[in-house]
């Protein structure tokens, strides 16, 4: 006996069905019984490369002196420490809840886009070292929350948690700016 799958989002493009199985509606991209942890590794991958493609941009537009950040001219310990286990937890708990936030107080119709514009711009403040490093911290600053927004609608049942997704993510890229600068 075949029993009908419970959609647990849908929107005109796509639908996502209590196995995470996720399809456009018209059949063109399907994603079917892939473990949850696939989606993490993809979009880790994709902040990887999306690092690797703005950092590499911005210094052929602006030069690498300008996207160096200060904290790596401190002793290789303080930087493991403080850049790679600590900044990932915090930054994306003030991220977060920031976003959060903004979305409780604000009552109009871009409510969404306007907190995640303003939470970019805050993260991309806090990672002020240069005008370049800032407009490169603000583009991760939107991906990390776009990312947020994405897996919330996604994970509804909770068992990815959007928050240490944003946290694995943002290690990863602090751990392979460890590496380039210090290996």
């Amino acid at each position: 006996m075949k029993t009908k799958n419970k959609f647990l989002y849908s929107t005109s493009l796509f639908k996502v069905n209590a196995l995470t199985s996720i399809s456009l509606k018209k059949g063109v991209l399907f994603w079917r019984d892939k473990p949850r942890w696939q989606f993490a590794v993809a979009i880790i991958v994709l902040k990887l490369l999306l690092s690797t493609v703005v950092s590499l941009l911005f210094s052929f537009l602006f030069g690498a002196k300008n996207l160096i950040n200060p904290v790596r001219d401190e002793h290789i310990l303080h930087q493991l420490f403080a850049a790679v286990l600590i900044a990932p937890l915090f930054e994306t708990f003030l991220l977060v809840g920031l976003y959060e936030f903004l979305l409780y107080i604000q009552k109009n119709q871009y409510r969404k886009i306007i907190s995640l514009f303003i939470t970019a711009f805050f993260f991309a403040i806090n990672h002020f070292y240069s005008v370049p490093y800032l407009l490169a911290a603000f583009i991760m600053g939107y991906f990390y929350i776009a990312v947020y927004i994405m897996a919330n609608k996604l994970f509804t049942d909770k068992i990815v948690n959007p928050f240490f997704l944003l946290v694995i993510i943002h290690f990863c890229t602090n751990l392979l700016s460890f590496c380039v600068n210090n290996l």
